[in-house]
């Protein structure tokens, strides 16, 4: 019976072992064996060309310059290319989203953001928190929120006596948007400006709103639960007086006349 060949001798490719006790490796006879000269230089384009570190040019060519040793630093431009252009105003009316929180009865200012497209009047209020905003005598925003400041609850599953139905309950801190014209926020506007909020009672009626206050032609739907009167910029934070100031509409720049 013939004996079978080592298979390390049938093995084109062997994994050196750092292991003392691992068979020596073999060479495959049909390879070319490795040795100590320096490899022969093969052909490129039919000719021989060896790289080395003195190696001349080409005809009518240049070497390369030499790595330096050290990068120059990158050059920054000054400081003023660095600063973005202010922003050019929008075209087209403009309204503000003043943020508010009523908290117990009491309304703060907490943000104001400008926002494109003009405030309209809705036709009709949504169930929810109505609101009213006035500019002295003259009303320059209307409009409701709903399903804010109510919290919800389901039926219990289980059925158990006293949780049957729905429950809503009024919060006692809550956050909304109003929305009013640009221009009635104004520096000389806002200690005149003033802002009431009503919760309903009921589903209003969907009749069309009319100018009469909201007060007056929902009497029996809406009971006034807050009210802003005027904002003053002096008694907010510095960062929300900042705020506020960038919502407000621009003031035109006077140009001087020349003396004659």
């Amino acid at each position: 019976m013939p004996t079978r060949p080592s298979p390390i001798a049938l093995d084109k490719t062997v994994r050196m072992s750092e292991d003392s006790d691992a068979a020596p490796i073999v060479e495959n006879p049909k390879l070319t064996p490795m040795t100590e000269a320096a490899p022969r230089p093969r052909r490129i384009g039919r000719r021989i060309v060896l790289m080395g570190a003195a190696a001349a040019p080409a005809a009518g060519g240049e070497t390369m310059k030499p790595m330096p040793a050290r990068l120059p630093a990158a050059v920054s431009k000054p400081e003023e290319d660095q600063v973005a252009p202010p922003a050019a105003p929008a075209a087209g009316p403009m309204s503000v989203r003043l943020r508010l929180r009523i908290d117990r009865g009491r309304v703060t200012v907490i943000g104001a953001r400008a926002v494109p497209g003009s405030v309209a009047v809705p036709e009709r209020l949504d169930y929810g928190l109505a609101y009213e905003v006035m500019n002295g005598n003259r009303r320059v925003a209307v409009g409701s929120v709903p399903d804010v400041g109510v919290r919800r609850s389901f039926p219990d599953p289980e059925r158990r006596p006293g949780l049957e139905g729905h429950h809503l309950e009024e919060l006692e801190s809550i956050e909304v948007n109003v929305r009013v014209p640009q221009p009635e926020l104004s520096a000389a506007a806002l200690p005149r400006l003033r802002v009431t909020l009503f919760r309903m009672k009921a589903q209003p009626p969907a009749v069309p709103i009319t100018a009469a206050p909201l007060a007056e032609q929902f009497r029996d739907q809406l009971r006034p639960v807050a009210e802003l009167r005027g904002i003053d910029l002096g008694q907010l934070p510095q960062a929300l007086q900042r705020e506020v100031r960038a919502a407000m509409p621009a003031v035109p720049s006077r140009r001087a006349t020349p003396q004659r």
